[in-house]
């Protein structure tokens, strides 16, 4: 069994393409070695939560890495989060302003999304996508690390993703409080859609196991998977999927 709390000592098989649909794609139709990694210089179908689509063209830094499902204790928004804390640190050694992690799995600029992270699972395997937007030209309301101040290689985040990974994996209790404090939710008013009507509230900030912390009018809201938009000057943005409980 491989020890993941000594990640520096695994390397992953990396295959590189120049051009690929999406790189967890590869999980259902190409042989992969377990763990392993695809990377992509464009994604001709690349997608997010939902699947909405991820604008993934040449210079950004599109990866998925590929883990047994056995090596994951965290689930749910929680190894997301404990990912993107711990990317959102690393990559901000990088640039000249701070990054926000926002709920449950993009980082931010002040300008506008950065990266998006998306786990899915196919039997015993995990396929952990992370896409990061580098020299490439970001869609509207987007942001890349050139314009914060990054000029060194597409290859070094490519390092930072799968590093950022593994140290979410071993060390989610540490990762997460990463995500907590760059938190960009946490007093915000947002709405939330269950599906069956939409509820409003202020974001009190993530829970341990990942949930986002919602006051509504009259109870506390653990949201877990739904729809959350943040308002935002009285306007509507960032849909993410979330389960309800209320106490």
């Amino acid at each position: 069994m491989l020890d993941y709390s000594r990640r520096n000592t695994i390397i992953p098989p990396l295959r590189y393409f120049e051009i690929f649909d999406q790189t967890s794609s590869t999980m259902n139709h190409k042989p992969l070695h377990v763990p392993g990694a695809i990377a992509a210089l464009r994604q001709t179908s690349g997608r997010g939560r939902r699947g909405r689509k991820w604008h993934s063209d040449y210079g950004g830094a599109w990866l998925t890495l590929f883990l047994p499902k056995s090596a994951i204790a965290a689930t749910g928004p929680r190894i997301s989060l404990a990912i993107g804390g711990c990317l959102a640190r690393s990559l901000e050694e990088h640039v000249k302003s701070p990054l926000g992690v926002k709920w449950p799995n993009d980082i931010y600029t002040e300008v506008g999304k950065l990266a998006g992270i998306l786990i899915e699972k196919s039997g015993e395997v995990l396929a952990i996508g992370v896409g990061v937007n580098v020299y490439n030209k970001p869609p509207s309301m987007g942001a890349n690390l050139a314009s914060q101040g990054y000029s060194g290689k597409i290859a070094e985040i490519y390092t930072i993703i799968i590093n950022s990974i593994y140290e979410a994996v071993y060390s989610t209790d540490q990762c997460l409080q990463e995500a907590m404090k760059r938190d960009i939710l946490k007093g915000r008013e947002v709405i939330i859609d269950t599906g069956e009507g939409s509820l409003k509230g202020v974001a009190l900030g993530i829970g341990t196991l990942g949930q986002l912390i919602v006051k509504g009018q009259d109870k506390i809201y653990e949201v877990y998977c739904c729809s959350v938009k943040a308002v935002i000057n009285g306007k509507c943005s960032g849909r993410r999927d979330s389960t309800i409980t209320a106490h």
